[in-house]
């Protein structure tokens, strides 16, 4: 499960450079999602609950600042980018 996940990242993570700002938006919906299966899964006892898994969700929601970021500041004109 996680290699499938680190996969799904990754793919993400291309899929934002192409610069398609659905996919921003549609990563930053499916991110909150997936935290909160994981939260339910342990308050269940169906998740283990150690330092790597919550690393990993610490990332998780530093990704998930990021991607907000990215949804929400201001467009810079074309000319003011070179």
């Amino acid at each position: 499960m996680l290699v499938v996940a680190g996969l799904a990242y990754l793919v993400g993570t291309g899929l934002i450079e192409l610069d398609d700002r659905r996919l921003l938006i549609l990563g930053a919906v499916l991110n909150p999602l997936v935290l909160l299966a994981y939260t339910v899964a342990a308050v269940k006892g169906h998740a283990a609950v150690d330092g790597l898994s919550l690393t990993s969700k610490a990332a998780q929601i530093g990704l998930e600042v990021a991607l907000l970021w990215l949804i929400l500041k201001p467009s810079q004109p074309a000319a003011e980018l070179g």
